[in-house]
């Protein structure tokens, strides 16, 4: 904007009891009755106390305080078109020697004279001073203390008046009508910074409506201790002679790569409003694309391989290939940039993911470092890095938003509400989940490690359950319970140990079956029903488990030389049926070559096609390669005897 900018209001005033008294703070009332020392020495001990307490409570803006006394003055120098010069060197004796000289008085109340440091320090704490900076900082005429006891006095009477039954509505009325009271009017032209934490700056201009509200990017201004809203913003205006001011914009993403920078002069010097393409000044502009991210399932190759072992397939060597290409072209690029990006006076960089990271930053001799103040984040959602896309977060970034926001309406909307009492349950379920979720991970580890006594010892050394339920629940739906894992793993050995330790059998899994029943082999089925037998009918609901008749060691022992018998007993039986066929194969093969060589011996009779291919197809390879060999043979026979004759 241009024309005088003005600065921020501070309206935060102490509104407690004791400020809000009419009498000075440099006299002392006399008592009404005589106390003793003692009660004189308690009651000094008070008001010190209180007084203390003031002045912890008002220390902490008095940087503010004294940071507007110097916008004021700063304001008052440049409307005169005044310069303060400093020295470069100031003796500091010389300095202490001339205010020895000089009474201490205040410059701004004028006419007070303090007899020591510690009143003058007191003086500057006290409401009515830094009311009074306020309004030479406005140009307005300074009040005397009866003039403010009189604000004062209003305020007190408009209190008593009033009908609250509550000392903090009595504060906070308090409060509003010293807020109005001592409100100092704002020149039309005065932007006030609203201080938060968003990602916008809302301000406000007496120019217009007081529902019209203005935002700017906090990202676009850099921000310095020495430095108010105020100057930042002036700098930040457009100059119409210094047309080299120009800000770049770099987008990564999914395998593709933007990047512009953009001069803040644009090519029409009366445009106003949004920028389309041809009307942007932009300097330099490049995209590029390549195929990196894996179709349907998403993410970088790299981002795989790292997590899942490097996949050998077409399609992942040419992601990988894309990959080196895209952050060579990149670093060229930034390369042939340097110059342009070393004028810029903000660099604003959207790159997701460690791998877009690691491509503009970090690589030995990289044009761009994290460590840059001129450095930003894109504050909002962007879409495809394209070179679209970059001109419509510049779009977004430079323009203003206007927005208006009716206090009356708003009052009407219903008011949110926070049941404060839930928090604490809801913080203790989740500190309480994720203590599960890293048992749940070390006790899986142990189990497939295979060794049952370490399982155990962690188990009693952190008073764990033998049934403990995994979580989360959603991943451990087939597997709920360290027996269930184990028999699901085939892990015969620590199911006996689960069980004789007291693993409960009959609890189901969130598909509602038994350990047993999702047992990966034979053997661990045995290890249940062997433990039915060791432990007893009486322990658990065998039959709720599923678990089979019990079985002892011994018959255990029986059946597997049963079944290793009769396994022995079917490998003998096939190995005869082979032997006895491939005798019969034997036979069949003698008797065809027999018939073909009383075939060879006898003349050829024709016979019918379909009735050759059809003995030819039974003959065993062997011989149909024979024959093949003849009729070759004899062919050839026939053309040598037709040749002869032509010749003879």
């Amino acid at each position: 904007m241009h024309g005088r900018l003005g600065f921020k209001h501070d309206n935060s005033y102490n509104t407690s009891s004791n400020t809000l008294h009419k009498k000075s703070p440099y006299k002392k009332s006399s008592p009404a009755l005589e106390i003793s020392d003692d009660d004189k020495e308690l009651q000094y001990a008070i008001e010190e106390s209180k007084l203390q307490s003031e002045n912890d409570k008002r220390r902490s803006i008095l940087k503010a305080k004294q940071e507007e006394e110097e916008l004021a003055l700063a304001l008052q120098l440049s409307k005169e078109d005044k310069k303060l010069i400093l020295p470069e060197k100031v003796d500091k004796q010389s300095i202490y020697e001339f205010d020895k000289e000089i009474p201490l008085t205040c410059s701004i109340c004028k006419e007070i004279k303090f007899n020591s440091q510690e009143e003058h320090r007191i003086h500057v704490k006290t409401d009515w001073h830094q009311f009074n900076i306020k309004r030479n900082a406005a140009k307005m005429p300074i009040l005397d203390f009866e003039e403010f006891e009189a604000v004062l006095e209003d305020i007190t009477e408009s209190i008593s008046g009033s009908d609250s039954e509550t000392e903090s509505s009595e504060l906070d009325e308090a409060e509003d009508l010293f807020i109005s009271k001592t409100q100092i009017p704002v020149e039309e032209n005065v932007i006030q910074l609203r201080e938060s934490k968003d990602p916008i700056i809302w301000t406000s201009s007496n120019k217009l409506k007081k529902s019209i509200h203005i935002g700017f990017y906090r990202c676009l201004f850099n921000y310095d201790n020495s430095q108010t809203f105020i100057s930042i913003l002036r700098q930040n205006q457009l100059n119409t002679e210094n047309k080299h001011r120009t800000i770049t914009l770099i987008m990564v993403g999914g395998g593709n790569f933007a990047g512009m920078v953009v001069s803040l002069y644009p090519k029409n010097k009366n445009h106003k409003g949004y920028f389309k393409i041809d009307e942007l000044n932009i300097l330099y502009h490049k995209t590029f694309h390549h195929y990196t991210t894996r179709r349907k399932q998403g993410g970088s190759q790299s981002t795989h391989d790292s997590g899942k072992g490097a996949a050998i397939s077409a399609g992942s060597n040419l992601r990988r290939h894309n990959e080196a290409i895209l952050q060579m072209k990149i670093r060229q690029l930034l390369i042939s940039w340097k110059s342009a990006l070393d004028e810029s006076e903000l660099i604003f960089v959207k790159a997701s993911g460690k791998l877009n990271h690691k491509i503009l930053f970090g690589y030995e001799n990289s044009v761009l470092s994290v460590t840059d103040k001129r450095l930003r984040k894109i504050p909002f959602t962007t879409h495809r890095a394209t070179k679209n896309e970059l001109i419509r977060c510049f779009n977004e970034l430079t323009m203003a938003k206007i927005v208006e926001i009716n206090p009356e309406e708003v009052k009407t909307l219903p008011k949110i509400t926070t049941n404060v009492t839930n928090i604490p349950e809801v913080i203790k379920v989740d500190k309480a989940l994720e203590f599960k979720k890293k048992k749940t991970s070390k006790i899986a580890l142990l189990i497939k490690e295979g060794n049952p006594q370490k399982l155990i010892d962690y188990i009693e050394k952190n008073s764990l359950s033998y049934d403990f339920e995994f979580q989360p629940v959603s991943l451990y739906q087939h597997t709920s319970t360290p027996l269930h894992l184990s028999s699901s793993l085939s892990l015969s050995h620590i199911v006996t140990a689960l069980l004789e330790k007291g693993a409960d059998p009959t609890i189901r899994n969130g598909n509602g079956k038994t350990a047993y029943e999702i047992a990966g082999d034979k053997t661990t089925q045995y290890a249940f029903r062997q433990c039915r037998a060791k432990l007893g009918e009486e322990k658990w609901d065998w039959r709720s488990a599923h678990v089979p008749s019990a079985l002892t060691e011994s018959e255990i022992k029986k059946r597997e030389e049963y079944l290793k018998e009769l396994k022995i007993k079917t490998l003998q039986e096939e190995k005869l049926h082979r032997e006895n066929e491939l005798k019969k194969l034997m036979k069949t093969e003698t008797s065809l070559n027999e018939n073909s060589e009383k075939l060879k011996k006898k003349p050829i009779v024709p016979l019918s096609i379909g009735k050759a291919l059809q003995d030819q197809r039974n003959l065993s390879p062997d011989l149909q390669r024979r024959i093949e060999r003849e009729k070759r043979a004899r062919a050839a026979e026939e053309r040598i005897k037709k040749m002869l004759q032509l010749n003879g």
